[in-house]
């Protein structure tokens, strides 16, 4: 650990010395202020003294004329197209939360190497205690500004290019058949079900479903206009775009949940689903309320209605997706219903379902075999 030591000068003057050891050996570096000097006393800390030292050697010889990397990232973010404002101020917490105090607020954009990713990656999962994927989060933006300035030629190479990231565990996928379905239904309160029905016929997430409007359904042509999302900013909630160009999107329905649907009598702004007290679903407390509970009663059934699985409400997205493939639903269609902006997420998290591409491939190579085998061919291991 470094320390700092201020020592007067013999004209009057305060050196701000910071103390560390270096190869075993007692070494100082003096700075005229103090917030260099505390600037290095906390890149040694995080950084150790090698990187620090080498951070700094490079800050002093670079050019004057390179940007600060606050400067830099509030210009990245404020010059950003097609992003909403909540976008913008996460992007901006994190340069004040986690690139800032690292780095350092004016550190020169191009002294920041790979090595000095690799040490703020560990130190995000060390020190700090991120979740892998929020590292993932973080370094993607990182990532992303840095190829910013490669493209501006305001650095040469990305540093972010080849950092190994920890791996991200992808939550497993819940599938429900129809049986475990039934018995989850049946214990959602009277009051939710057509939520929840309506949550897996539609494959919606819970952003979307819950920002849905009366207008948003077309009851002529039993359809719903998925238009907009709520998303959490700062730890609020903000009502905006939906997640991608093609999660703004038109569903079919089936007549039947359409008719179960609370409409008349409502004008076409109030809030297609709503809670206790009337105002807009609260997800947490849905979960905790009605979800929870739920799922707990039949986990604890000694006939085990649900074959061992305990759904999240997201596994109703994956179940409606498992469920249309089951019954050989061409898979562009599932995208289009799930609002992937890519069929690749599609075929990448449900592919495995579709077993129509297997079987056709299977019954072409049959038929070859079978136009190819010669008379009185015995089967292998027959008698």
């Amino acid at each position: 650990m470094a320390s700092i030591d201020e020592r007067k000068r013999s004209d009057g003057s305060i050196a701000h010395v910071v103390l560390y050891r270096r190869n075993g050996k007692q070494s100082s570096t003096t700075f005229d202020d103090p917030i260099s000097a505390l600037q290095l006393k906390r890149r040694m800390d995080k950084l150790g003294v090698e990187q620090a030292l080498q951070l700094l050697a490079a800050e002093l010889a670079a050019d004057p004329d390179a940007p600060g990397l606050t400067d830099a990232v509030n210009s990245y973010v404020d010059d950003l197209t097609g992003v909403e404002d909540g976008t913008r101020t996460r992007y901006k917490r994190f340069l004040a939360n986690d690139l800032a105090p690292f780095f350092g607020a004016h550190t020169p954009v191009d002294v920041i190497d790979d090595k000095a990713v690799a040490r703020w990656v560990n130190h995000l999962q060390q020190v700090v205690g991120n979740a892998n994927k929020t590292i993932a989060n973080k370094h993607g933006f990182l990532f992303a500004f840095m190829a910013s300035l490669v493209k501006s030629g305001a650095i040469p190479t990305n540093p972010c290019a080849d950092t190994t990231l920890p791996p991200v565990d992808q939550a497993e996928m819940v599938f429900l058949e129809e049986d475990e379905f039934a018995a989850l239904i049946d214990e959602i309160p009277r009051s939710w079900k057509t939520f929840v029905r309506f949550l897996v016929a539609s494959g919606m997430r819970m952003g979307e479903i819950t920002a849905l409007r009366v207008g948003d359904i077309d009851r002529k042509r039993n359809t719903c206009h998925v238009r907009r999302a709520w998303k959490y900013t700062g730890g609020r909630r903000v009502l905006g775009r939906p997640k991608s160009k093609r999660s703004n999107r038109v569903l079919d329905l089936d007549p039947s949940l359409v008719a179960e649907l609370r409409l008349d009598g409502r004008t076409r702004g109030d809030w297609l689903f709503v809670g206790a007290n009337g105002n807009v679903v609260d997800v947490t407390t849905f979960y905790k309320t009605v979800w929870s509970p739920a799922v707990s009663r039949l986990m604890a059934d000694p006939t085990d209605p649900l074959d061992g699985k305990k759904p999240r409400i997201h596994d109703l997205r994956h179940t409606c997706a498992s469920w249309m493939l089951g019954e050989n639903v061409p898979i562009h269609v599932v995208q289009r219903h799930l609002g992937h902006e890519s069929i690749t997420t599609t075929v990448n998290r449900y592919g495995h379902l579709d077993r129509r591409a297997g079987a056709a491939a299977a019954s072409v190579i049959g038929a070859k075999l079978s136009r190819t085998a010669k008379p009185g061919l015995s089967v292998v291991g027959a008698a």
